[in-house]
């Protein structure tokens, strides 16, 4: 078990893996892209993913297998009250590993009690703005430098690498940060709302910033636009030890469904939001429109997990 002045710091360096293999796909791909084709890089990042998932299969089944007979090995044993006995004697019971409580279901979730909590809307809408900064960067950033610098084609992949190297290190460095700021006595509300600020606040000026200079005329140095993007992504990375890790804070019990649901809320984006953005585009061809509209929701998930978040446990919620 991970201990609360730890656990930022750990899912700082979980969530950096998925970054590592951003860079290794931009990396390899681009590689793979001119000398062998489309197909092979596919496949090579197909049979990767198959044979990493088969070893994660392998070992998860074996830890199961090891932590089963460790359990029936040590027979554990709980001891109840028999209030049956004047002299307060008690008997013992032999506890399974069947007989363990149950993870809870989405039968079980408190859904109305939750969804009335102000730190429960704040973090979905919050994981909301992420999730609309992630995906219309993620969908429509190779299409704004291939619009925008043809001339630079050459460096295509630095704008598929430096941007998820500048988010891993910030996931691990926000990590480190917040698990400092808690075994000093800051509160984990703080914390987390530190961390989100970062987050939200920083990505919108860096994407109002590139708005301006798109605004300003032909965009005419790629390194300028390039950095503003990567910094956009660096600060983004500070999310990991923000709303990212706020469901675990407020109902541990629940912390997996919440985890769950607050993702499929920040997926919507990557729906809707990136028609949005085509439709924008092919109205107006203006990319300042699309930065400014990003911006600004950034900006509003920021002020409203500033405003309403927590990282207290919630009342009136079964946390055993």
């Amino acid at each position: 078990r991970v201990s609360d002045e730890n656990r930022s710091f750990v899912n700082g360096l979980i969530h950096a893996g998925p970054q590592l293999g951003s860079v290794l796909t931009g990396l390899l791909g681009y590689t793979f892209l001119f000398s062998h084709g489309w197909e092979y890089m596919f496949l090579l990042i197909g049979v990767s993913g198959i044979g990493w998932g088969l070893l994660l299969r392998w070992l998860s089944r074996r830890h199961t297998s090891k932590m089963h007979y460790q359990l029936l090995d040590s027979s554990p044993k709980q001891e109840l009250s028999n209030n049956g006995t004047s002299s307060g004697s008690s008997k013992t019971i032999n506890v399974s590993y069947s007989q363990r409580k149950e993870p809870p279901t989405c039968v079980d979730m408190p859904w109305r009690s939750l969804i009335r909590q102000g730190p429960v809307l704040a973090m979905f809408y919050a994981s909301f703005c992420e999730g609309f900064f992630f995906h219309l960067l993620f969908s429509w950033l190779p299409t704004f430098f291939h619009d925008n610098f043809q001339d630079r084609k050459h460096s295509a992949w630095m704008y598929n690498v430096y941007p998820w190297i500048a988010k891993g290190i910030s996931a691990t460095l926000g990590g480190w940060i917040s698990n400092r700021l808690i075994q000093q006595g800051t509160s984990i509300t703080t914390t987390r709302k530190l961390m989100e600020r970062l987050s939200l606040a920083g990505s919108s000026l860096c994407l109002f910033s590139l708005a301006i200079a798109c605004q300003s005329g032909p965009l005419a140095d790629f390194n300028v636009c390039l950095g503003l993007v990567v910094a956009a992504m660096f600060f983004q990375g500070f999310e990991i030890s923000g709303v990212t890790i706020n469901p675990i804070d407020l109902a541990p019990s629940y912390s997996g469904l919440l985890y769950g649901f607050m993702n499929g809320f920040a997926a919507i984006p990557g729906v809707f939001g990136v028609s949005l953005v085509g439709h924008l585009l092919h109205s107006y061809n203006n990319w300042s429109y699309v930065f400014l509209m990003i911006s600004a929701v950034s900006f509003s998930g920021c002020i409203i997990y500033s405003l309403f978040a927590s990282g207290k446990r919630l009342p009136h919620i079964d946390h055993s």
